[in-house]
């Protein structure tokens, strides 16, 4: 097995653990343990439980950047690029939702890793999708607002949903991931539109 695929699955054995049992209750044991991997290994790749907690922080931040792409790389006007990526958004987050809420749950506990990671990682993103902002605000699509303040406001309303779907979609949070897109979608673009 090559150090990649070994890596990856510690990685996936400690974003499960972390998911199931918190970020505080999980062991550098039962990670190996759960990838049939050696604790040394661990500590090799990562460096400790703080690095794993990073290193699954990139991986969430990886994907976004790589949504962000996909959709700036498309073709279409600054409000279908914002769309595509809303939709591709939220299909990330309902499926990563376990482990963004734990990642949430270290940011309300001042965990100063994640903290850091998170503001390292998050600022690229918010960075292109400001650019978008500003491209519709030009482009005469969307209308004067803070772009940055915006791109924020947007994050926040893509997290909201799947962090706290218990609370905000129902008990079982089980609105369909169309009709949760179609919602943001329509509600952020209808804010912003000039």
């Amino acid at each position: 097995m090559s150090d990649k695929e070994t890596a990856g699955r510690i990685l996936d054995a400690a974003a499960e653990l972390f998911s199931t049992r918190g970020f505080a209750r999980t062991t550098i044991r039962q990670i190996a343990d759960r990838a049939a991997a050696n604790s040394a290994l661990i500590y090799y790749y990562f460096g400790s439980k703080g690095g794993l907690l990073e290193a699954l922080v990139e991986k969430v931040q990886d994907a976004v950047h790589a949504n962000l792409k996909r959709a700036l790389g498309l073709s279409g006007t600054p409000r279908e690029k914002l769309a595509r990526f809303i939709a591709l958004q939220v299909e990330l987050l309902r499926r990563r939702s376990p482990l963004l809420r734990i990642l949430m749950r270290e940011v309300l506990n001042q965990n100063e890793l994640v903290l850091f990671a998170l503001r390292r990682a998050v600022e690229p993103n918010l960075a292109l999708v400001t650019g978008l902002i500003r491209e519709g605000i030009d482009a005469g699509e969307f209308r004067e607002v803070d772009a940055t303040l915006a791109a924020r406001t947007l994050i926040g309303s893509l997290l909201v949903p799947v962090v706290l779907a218990p609370l905000v979609l129902g008990d079982d949070g089980s609105i369909e991931t169309d009709v949760l897109t179609e919602h943001i979608i329509g509600l952020y673009l209808g804010g912003i539109e000039a």
